[in-house]
């Protein structure tokens, strides 16, 4: 992928007469490169930033608040909190529970 300053630096060289052979060795740009773009096949990064990946629902959601509720009033390990989410329902392990807290 190349920036918009290279696509428009080949794009002008060529313009001006000058051979792709010349517009290789002056850009540093492989053969194909300048060749696709002076045929309008080469993508341009346009330097905007992805998206932010959407949230992930976890098994622990339904039970966040509880465990946030008990750590906090008896400061309670992962242990200890993870049979009581248990008999109200969770399907994970430790690990996610130790993770969350």
């Amino acid at each position: 992928m190349i920036t918009v300053d290279q696509f428009m630096d080949i794009k002008s060289r060529n313009e001006n007469g000058q051979s792709n052979r010349s517009i290789v060795a002056d850009t540093g740009s492989s053969r194909n490169t300048v060749r696709q773009v002076l045929r309008g096949e080469h993508p341009i990064e346009t330097g905007k930033a992805r998206a932010a990946p959407k949230p992930r629902s976890s098994r622990l959601d339904p039970f966040k608040d509880y465990i946030r509720k008990r750590v906090q009033e008896f400061d309670l390990s992962a242990v200890r909190i993870l049979p009581e989410i248990k008999s109200m329902g969770f399907q994970g392990g430790l690990h996610t529970v130790r993770r969350f807290i």
